[in-house]
């Protein structure tokens, strides 16, 4: 269905008071608080997004009402947002009792809040932060400090996945791994010739989907070295994957992404039926 078909009604936001909406898809969870103006048709709003180990917060942003689109001063969203996720505009769907936050970036895609209590938001998960800044008596800003605790937000690209081991992959073997990180569920199958070197095939769902069929890889110490250029041809633009080792203590491997962000993702051992 259109966004036409599911975000109806056009009645405005009520002025002066705060109303919160949350929601998540594909691993990218946000919490909007929006306080209109006297004129019902402007004001402010608090944008906080997390998405992995991506956290960011944006408060005091303007917007303007025009019908069912919430027009955001994008200026400010540069500053507070990484680069990886861009915000392209906010429907308010009255009928619905939600707001649909449009995106560019990571992808072209549409995250549906629901309203809820800004008196008792519910909890939106591991990682999920909000803002740390003075109130400054803002509407906006009380309502994350008053129910979240005031926890700081900023980008996080470390990443505690561990990787020991020297040991090679054994030779003449199928062996495959998957794991989920950032909306993505990441499948490896690795087919071992009598060297320990091989093939391998990636399979990538849920925020984008790509598979690469049979790219060859040959073990340098713990990294499989993999051929980027071939990588390239087989994944879509907003994944990047820089490096793929085999952690022989943790019988995993160890996916090194550098894009959308520069993050370590380790895939445990898993049955070669399900590939």
């Amino acid at each position: 269905a259109s966004l036409e078909d599911t975000c109806t009604g056009n009645s405005v936001l009520p002025p002066g008071v705060p109303v919160c909406f949350a929601g998540s898809r594909f691993g990218l969870t946000l919490f909007t608080t929006f306080v209109n103006g006297d004129t019902n048709t402007s004001g402010i709003l608090a944008f906080n997004v997390s998405w992995g180990l991506v956290n960011a917060d944006c408060s005091n942003v303007s917007f303007s009402q025009t019908n069912q689109t919430l027009a955001v001063d994008k200026m400010p969203l540069q500053d507070c947002l990484p680069n990886i996720v861009q915000l392209d505009h906010i429907n308010f769907c009255p009928d619905q009792g939600q707001v649909v936050i449009l995106f560019d970036k990571p992808l072209f895609i549409s995250v549906s809040l629901d309203q809820v209590d800004c008196d008792t938001p519910p909890s939106l998960g591991r990682g999920f932060l909000l803002p740390s800044g003075p109130s400054s008596g803002s509407e906006v800003q009380s309502v994350a400090q008053r129910h979240y605790g005031g926890q700081a937000l900023g980008m996080k690209t470390t990443s505690t996945e561990q990787c020991t081991g020297s040991a090679a992959m054994p030779p003449d073997a199928s062996l495959c791994f998957e794991g989920l990180r950032l909306g993505l569920t990441l499948k490896a199958k690795f087919v071992t010739g009598a060297s320990s070197s091989g093939k391998v095939d990636f399979e990538v769902s849920g925020l984008v989907s790509a598979k690469c069929v049979e790219i060859p890889f040959s073990p340098i110490g713990q990294s499989m070295h993999v051929n980027p250029s071939l990588l390239d041809k087989c994944l879509p633009d907003v994944v990047g994957l820089a490096d793929v080792k085999f952690c022989s203590d943790q019988k995993e491997v160890m996916l090194e992404f550098s894009r959308p962000m520069a993050i370590s993702v380790n895939l445990q051992k898993a049955r070669c039926t399900n590939f």
